[in-house]
Formats: C-alpha cells, structure tokens, sequence
C-alpha cells in the first residue's frame, strides 16, 4: 500500500474520519411521471432502475440516470398500488385495487407467478432481507395479511390482522409488523408461527407507516398523531418526534441500510431527513407540490427515491450519515487499511 506523509498520518490517527453530509440541496433526477403514477415506488437492487405503481393498471419502470421510461408492464384489470423488487433483484410483484399480486420476471418482464386472491386493495408489499418471505397487505377483511414463499408462491401463513396498510420486517425477519389503519393499532407478528407477539397503541387515528430499525427491533411508525419510535421487544413507547412545522401527519417513512438515517414523507409534501440517534432533522428536501406516497432508498444506501401526488418521481444522492471509519492507521508502518469508501459526485 501507498506510504502515508506525516501530516495525513496526524490527520487519521484517531482511525476516523467524520461525514456530515446528507442529501444534495437539489434532486440529481426528476421524472415527469405519466398520470395516476407513482402511488407506490421500488427501487431494483442495481441501483438503475426504479419501477412506479400506476392506476391506470400498468407499471412503468425507469432508469434513474437518464430518466428515459423503460417500458410499461401490463397485466392488471385495475389500479396498481403496491410494487417491490425482491433482494436479488429477479422478480418484480405488484399488487392491485382488486386484491390481485402478480409476480413479473425482470428479465422478460413476464408474469410469472399470481398468488391467492386477497379480498381487496393491495396497500404494501415487503421482502424479508434475504429474499425468502414475501409479505402482502391489504385493507379487506379475513387473512389481510399474507406470508408467501417467493419461489413456489405458497402461503406460508395468512394473517387476520384488520385493515393493513403498510408492513416491515424485522433486520432478521423473524419478525413483522403491520400498520392497522383505523385502529391506531401496530401488531408484530412472529413469521415462523403467524402469532402475535406484540400490539403496540399508538393512540394514533390511522396508522400510515412503520419501519423497523436496528438488531435490537426498534420500530418507527408513522400515522395522524406524527412519528413514534417503539422498542418491538418489550412493547413500550421510547419517543415521539418533534416534527417540523405545522403538519402532523406521516404517510411514509423508511430507514436507510445502515440504519442510521430516517426519511419521513407527510401532508406538507416535504421530505424529512432524521438521525435516527437524536431523532432531529438533518436535512429537508423541497421538490413536491403534493402529499407524499412513498420514500424508500436504494440498497446501498445512497440513492433515495421518491413520490407525491403530483406526479414526480425525483431521484436524490444520499452521504452516509457520520461518523464512518474510512481508514485505520497501523502505527507501526503507516500504512493505512481501507474500511469503507466515500462516494465521488
């Protein structure tokens, strides 16, 4: 390795190098979205593509450099409302106003796969981390929440869980929790057995989102009443955010891979940057016009995406949140050991 001068040595010898930056102050992207667009977003894991949910009944994909639209797959009879791309990025499912989810193959954009019928609208689709549970919630009545197998698209557990409106899995997907609209209420579910193991009261009219963060299953849920955060071991409320401005209402919020970093969409069509340590905002990103349909960042953390009711999709670059060890010292030889890397612009 490279011999390091004395005055970079000085610089490093504490072994860390802390980063400030958050979000660039302008979106690197902003796709005019056809109309009834992007009511749900997923970005593909490499990072290129980014697939928009569309009432209209079809779903357009994108590419996040250039914007060109890619093409439009259709195969639904109604509105598309939830659309996700599986870890590895191989299939595509989106689910509709009719209860239907339909599995796409990347590569042909064919459908594949259509799971068991859902008795209504289809308000969130989530993977577990590594790709093995597929999860689908709706608003109907009965087993609202589903647990699937992906590759055989077999029920592993249906759920009645009240009218769901969004879900999460825990780091270690031993856990999901869902979200009930008009309840207030938060239910953690153990995905092995379908149990409940947890109902959170948020003291909330309508819960809109939840998201879980960290090993220890910290959760943050966002509805009527703001944003929360909750410990999903033992149940009890840790905190509630002191929100910006006037609005009190979340619609979406997702965590950022290295689970440091909170984005929160509301009615007042910002987009909230949190630390997630501090829970304060850090950075605020003004592009909407609209009230927020979904936030969600990219794999590795440093692209996020997102969508209002105004037909914008507007793609950010996002910095780690610091610190971060970027290099360790050896004293001995002065030689430096790359742990992480800082994206050029």
């Amino acid at each position: 390795m490279r011999k390091l001068n004395t005055s970079l040595i000085i610089l490093l010898i504490s072994a860390a190098v802390v980063l400030n930056t958050f979000a660039k102050t302008e979106p690197r992207l902003v796709i005019d979205l056809p109309r009834w667009s992007g009511y749900d977003i997923a970005l593909h894991p490499d990072g290129k593509i980014v697939a928009s949910a569309s009432l209209a009944d079809i779903i357009h994909t994108f590419n996040i450099e250039t914007g060109e639209m890619i093409t439009e797959l259709e195969g639904h009879e109604k509105g598309v409302e939830s659309v996700a791309y599986s870890p590895k990025g191989n299939i595509l499912v989106s689910g509709d106003q009719s209860g239907f989810n339909k599995i796409w193959d990347v590569e042909t954009n064919e459908i594949i796969k259509e799971l068991d019928k859902h008795a209504w609208v289809i308000k969130d689709i989530e993977f577990s981390r590594d790709g093995s549970i597929l999860a689908t919630g709706d608003w109907g009545w009965g087993q609202t929440l589903r647990l699937w197998n992906p590759e055989t698209g077999k029920l592993l557990h249906g759920i009645q869980a009240g009218k769901v409106d969004d879900i999460s899995f825990s780091f270690d997907g031993k856990v999901i929790a869902s979200g009930v609209l008009d309840t207030g209420l938060v239910q953690l579910w153990d995905t092995e057995t379908g149990e409940l193991l947890q109902t959170l009261e948020t003291e909330m009219e309508h819960v809109f989102a939840v998201a879980f963060f960290g090993a220890e299953r910290m959760l943050v849920v966002g509805g009527t009443g703001g944003m929360q955060t909750w410990d999903g071991e033992t149940g009890e409320r840790v905190k509630t955010f002191n929100l910006p401005g006037n609005d009190k209402e979340i619609r979406t919020v997702a965590v950022n891979p290295d689970q440091k970093m909170l984005a929160s969409g509301g009615n007042d069509s910002m987009v909230h940057l949190w630390d997630l340590k501090t829970l304060k905002v850090v950075d605020t990103l003004d592009l909407h016009f609209g009230r927020m349909h979904t936030v969600t960042f990219s794999s590795d953390g440093l692209t996020l995406a997102t969508s209002a009711n105004d037909s914008l999709l507007g793609i950010w670059d996002i910095e780690p949140l610091g610190p971060i060890i970027l290099f360790s010292v050896n004293p001995k030889d002065k030689t430096t050991v790359l742990w992480g890397h800082l994206k050029q612009r």
